[in-house]
């Protein structure tokens, strides 16, 4: 896992460190600009899965070329899940140290630093 407001190129690190790219690489914060390194980050072949919600009049401009190698674009609602069915399951495979959720939580915030929450979310 890689912090990617600490690397320059975050795709090119993504490359560097998987050998060309990962199979499957999942956006879920809705900004345009991580859409475009999610897919910038996928081998030739490779799915990048759109979960985060854009502002509604977004639109995301890419090269045609990422189409071209056979990377596939997806959006997902929800991951795609059945919470009675899936819920219990991720829990399973967090207790079981099997599903690192928590390595992913980079910082914290009390509820009277939202604004400082928003502000750090919005640079990424």
């Amino acid at each position: 896992m890689i912090n990617a407001s600490q690397v320059e190129d975050p795709p090119a690190k993504v490359s560097e460190l998987s050998g060309g790219g990962v199979d499957y690489a999942v956006e879920c914060i809705g900004n345009v600009n991580v859409m475009l390194q999610v897919l910038g980050s996928v081998c030739i072949g490779g799915t990048c899965i759109l979960a985060g919600m854009a502002p509604l009049a977004a639109t995301l401009n890419l090269e045609p070329w990422h189409l071209l190698l056979g990377k596939k674009i997806m959006g997902s609602t929800q991951g795609d899940m059945i919470p009675q069915i899936d819920i219990p399951k991720y829990i399973d495979l967090f207790m079981a140290g099997k599903l690192p959720i928590d390595k992913l939580i980079t910082k914290s915030y009390k509820l009277d630093q939202i604004n400082e929450a928003f502000e750090a979310l919005e640079k990424g």
